[in-house]
């Protein structure tokens, strides 16, 4: 009787899934998607960790620049190192006042 029952539910199956190959495939295919050291999951973590890092490493070289800039315009003339240490540091000259404006957002 069990023969007979396992044949009904072999003949159901379509033939494209009962060809070796197919299930070959199919077990690899699990097995590359799951199970391996390597998962698909894995790839999408990975790229998107890249596309973050790419972003950042964009970002500092940016950020390089301009200070590379602002290095390059405070070595070369004595009113910009005066004008970066005023707003940068509030440093006043003897006898001199500094007054903050401050200006609300709205």
């Amino acid at each position: 009787m069990k023969k007979a029952e396992l044949r009904k539910h072999i003949e159901r199956i379509p033939n494209w899934m009962a060809n070796k190959y197919f299930a070959t495939f199919f077990v690899f295919v699990l097995f590359v998607a799951f199970f391996d050291s390597y998962t698909f999951v894995d790839l999408y973590k990975w790229r998107s960790d890249l596309s973050r890092l790419e972003e950042e490493r964009n970002y500092y070289q940016d950020r390089i620049e301009e200070l590379e800039l602002d290095e390059k315009n405070l070595s070369s003339d004595i009113k910009n190192i005066e004008k970066f240490a005023r707003e940068k540091y509030f440093m006043k000259k003897p006898n001199e006042e500094i007054f903050l404006i401050v200006r609300d957002k709205n």
